[in-house]
Protein backbone atom coordinates (compact mmCIF):
# COMPACT_ATOMS: atom_id res chain seq x y z
CA UNK A 1 0.00 0.00 0.00
CA UNK A 2 1.10 3.47 -1.01
CA UNK A 3 1.96 6.13 1.78
CA UNK A 4 -1.03 8.20 0.62
CA UNK A 5 -3.67 5.53 1.16
CA UNK A 6 -2.18 4.35 4.33
CA UNK A 7 -2.67 7.96 5.45
CA UNK A 8 -6.44 8.38 3.84
CA UNK A 9 -7.38 5.26 6.08
CA UNK A 10 -5.70 6.61 9.38
CA UNK A 11 -7.73 9.97 9.10
CA UNK A 12 -10.98 8.06 8.66
CA UNK A 13 -10.01 5.91 11.65
CA UNK A 14 -9.13 9.15 13.70
CA UNK A 15 -12.67 10.49 13.08
CA UNK A 16 -14.47 7.41 12.95
CA UNK A 17 -12.73 6.82 16.90
CA UNK A 18 -13.90 10.83 17.69
CA UNK A 19 -17.50 10.27 16.85
CA UNK A 20 -17.73 6.86 18.36
CA UNK A 21 -16.21 8.62 21.87
CA UNK A 22 -18.36 11.17 21.19
CA UNK A 23 -21.46 8.71 21.79
CA UNK A 24 -23.29 11.67 23.75
CA UNK A 25 -23.15 13.84 20.50
CA UNK A 26 -23.59 11.40 17.76
CA UNK A 27 -25.88 8.64 17.12
CA UNK A 28 -23.75 7.03 14.35
CA UNK A 29 -20.94 7.60 12.51
CA UNK A 30 -19.87 5.76 9.04
CA UNK A 31 -16.32 4.37 8.98
CA UNK A 32 -15.73 7.56 6.76
CA UNK A 33 -16.56 9.74 10.03
CA UNK A 34 -19.57 10.96 8.52
CA UNK A 35 -22.06 11.92 11.53
CA UNK A 36 -25.17 9.71 10.51
CA UNK A 37 -27.96 12.38 13.16
CA UNK A 38 -26.94 14.12 16.32
CA UNK A 39 -28.24 12.13 19.57
CA UNK A 40 -29.82 15.15 20.47
CA UNK A 41 -32.19 15.57 17.40
CA UNK A 42 -35.43 13.13 17.46
CA UNK A 43 -37.87 12.42 14.50
CA UNK A 44 -40.68 14.86 14.35
CA UNK A 45 -44.19 13.67 15.08
CA UNK A 46 -47.20 15.74 15.26
CA UNK A 47 -49.38 14.52 17.85
CA UNK A 48 -50.77 17.25 19.06
CA UNK A 49 -54.21 16.71 17.78
CA UNK A 50 -54.17 12.99 18.36
CA UNK A 51 -55.77 10.52 20.30
CA UNK A 52 -53.81 9.88 23.59
CA UNK A 53 -54.63 5.80 23.67
CA UNK A 54 -51.59 5.56 25.86
CA UNK A 55 -52.91 7.46 28.66
CA UNK A 56 -55.50 4.61 28.78
CA UNK A 57 -55.01 1.95 32.01
CA UNK A 58 -53.58 -0.93 30.20
CA UNK A 59 -54.26 -3.10 33.69
CA UNK A 60 -58.15 -1.81 33.76
CA UNK A 61 -58.49 -2.62 30.38
CA UNK A 62 -57.20 -5.88 30.86
CA UNK A 63 -59.55 -6.61 33.57
CA UNK A 64 -62.30 -5.06 31.01
CA UNK A 65 -61.13 -7.90 28.14
CA UNK A 66 -61.33 -10.71 31.03
CA UNK A 67 -65.48 -10.01 31.27
CA UNK A 68 -65.42 -9.80 27.82
CA UNK A 69 -63.57 -13.39 27.42
CA UNK A 70 -65.91 -14.62 29.89
CA UNK A 71 -69.14 -13.36 28.46
CA UNK A 72 -67.99 -14.63 25.33
CA UNK A 73 -68.07 -18.35 27.09
CA UNK A 74 -70.85 -18.38 28.86
CA UNK A 75 -72.87 -16.86 25.35
CA UNK A 76 -71.37 -19.53 22.95
CA UNK A 77 -72.56 -23.07 23.02
CA UNK A 78 -72.13 -25.43 19.99
CA UNK A 79 -74.62 -23.32 17.66
CA UNK A 80 -73.41 -19.61 18.48
CA UNK A 81 -70.32 -18.25 18.77
CA UNK A 82 -70.52 -15.49 21.14
CA UNK A 83 -67.60 -13.63 20.33
CA UNK A 84 -69.51 -10.26 19.04
CA UNK A 85 -72.44 -11.10 20.97
CA UNK A 86 -72.95 -7.38 22.30
CA UNK A 87 -72.06 -6.23 18.75
CA UNK A 88 -74.94 -7.86 17.17
CA UNK A 89 -77.10 -5.64 20.01
CA UNK A 90 -78.63 -5.10 23.17
CA UNK A 91 -80.92 -2.93 25.21
CA UNK A 92 -79.76 0.07 26.27
CA UNK A 93 -81.74 -0.33 29.72
CA UNK A 94 -80.74 -3.89 30.28
CA UNK A 95 -77.33 -2.88 29.68
CA UNK A 96 -77.72 -0.04 31.85
CA UNK A 97 -79.54 -2.49 34.75
CA UNK A 98 -76.12 -4.63 34.47
CA UNK A 99 -73.88 -1.70 34.59
CA UNK A 100 -75.96 -0.63 38.20
CA UNK A 101 -76.38 -4.00 39.34
CA UNK A 102 -72.49 -4.19 39.63
CA UNK A 103 -72.00 -1.07 40.13
CA UNK A 104 -74.32 -1.16 43.79
CA UNK A 105 -72.47 -4.29 44.21
CA UNK A 106 -69.27 -2.63 44.08
CA UNK A 107 -70.83 0.07 46.64
CA UNK A 108 -71.84 -2.56 48.73
CA UNK A 109 -68.42 -3.49 49.68
CA UNK A 110 -68.45 -6.75 46.87
CA UNK A 111 -65.17 -6.31 45.07
CA UNK A 112 -65.65 -9.31 42.61
CA UNK A 113 -68.90 -11.03 41.17
CA UNK A 114 -69.92 -14.19 42.73
CA UNK A 115 -70.84 -15.64 38.94
CA UNK A 116 -67.55 -15.05 37.23
CA UNK A 117 -65.12 -14.01 40.52
CA UNK A 118 -64.11 -11.00 38.01
CA UNK A 119 -64.04 -7.55 39.53
CA UNK A 120 -67.74 -5.90 39.63
CA UNK A 121 -66.22 -2.18 38.43
CA UNK A 122 -64.28 -4.08 35.44
CA UNK A 123 -68.39 -5.30 34.45
CA UNK A 124 -69.46 -1.84 35.16
CA UNK A 125 -66.82 -0.86 32.76
CA UNK A 126 -67.39 -3.67 30.35
CA UNK A 127 -71.50 -2.39 30.36
CA UNK A 128 -70.28 1.59 30.06
CA UNK A 129 -68.19 0.43 26.86
CA UNK A 130 -71.32 -1.37 25.17
CA UNK A 131 -73.59 2.03 26.14
CA UNK A 132 -70.93 3.99 24.46
CA UNK A 133 -70.28 2.23 21.57
CA UNK A 134 -73.93 1.74 21.41
CA UNK A 135 -74.49 6.03 21.30
CA UNK A 136 -71.95 6.32 18.80
CA UNK A 137 -73.12 4.00 16.27
CA UNK A 138 -77.22 3.76 17.15
CA UNK A 139 -76.36 0.38 18.18
CA UNK A 140 -78.50 -2.26 20.14
CA UNK A 141 -82.29 -0.79 20.87
CA UNK A 142 -82.11 2.70 22.72
CA UNK A 143 -85.08 1.70 25.09
CA UNK A 144 -84.71 4.08 27.78
CA UNK A 145 -87.47 6.33 28.72
CA UNK A 146 -89.36 8.51 26.98
CA UNK A 147 -90.48 10.11 30.02
CA UNK A 148 -89.34 14.09 30.15
CA UNK A 149 -87.36 14.04 33.40
CA UNK A 150 -86.00 17.63 35.54
CA UNK A 151 -83.79 18.34 37.56
CA UNK A 152 -86.50 18.26 40.32
CA UNK A 153 -86.93 14.34 39.21
CA UNK A 154 -83.58 13.19 40.99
Amino acid sequence: MDYETLRHIKEERVDYEKARNNAQKYVTANPNGSVVAPANEKGLRYDSNKLGYHLLPVRALAEVAAVLDYGKNKYSSESYDATDNWRKGLSWRATVGSLLRHSFAFLRGEDRDPESGLLHMAHAACNALFLIHFSVTNGGTDDRSKETLTEDTF
